[in-house]
């Protein structure tokens, strides 16, 4: 199936998801001594939720995570607050810093 573009609504959906959970990740991994290490993308529960959706509308197969990665890549790229290397995501010195600023639950990640 060819990639296609996703709305702006669905884009803003699965990075704030994504940035909640990472952030949550963070908070609740006593085990991790850096928060900037990062967390196995294929352990948050809003990438097959996504996926899932973007199949069910269709705007991807039903196991391509392509265009959920692809969202987040280019939101890596214009915002600064998250770094994906391989299957890998995490913080950057920035995103701890944003997130730290923000009303807890109030989060503002645009």
């Amino acid at each position: 199936m060819a990639i296609m573009t996703i709305s702006n609504r669905d884009a803003k959906l699965i990075i704030w998801n994504f940035m909640e959970e990472l952030v949550n990740k963070n908070k609740s991994s006593p085990a991790v001594e850096n928060p900037r290490s990062g967390f196995d993308l294929k352990d948050f529960q809003c990438m097959n939720v996504f996926i899932n959706y973007l199949y069910r509308i269709g705007m991807a197969d039903s196991n391509d995570s392509t265009t959920v990665l692809d969202t987040l890549k280019k939101y890596a790229n214009e915002k600064g607050l998250i770094e994906i290397q391989g299957g890998t995501i995490s913080l950057t010195e920035k995103g701890l810093i944003q997130y730290m600023k923000s009303i807890p639950e109030c989060h503002d990640w645009d």
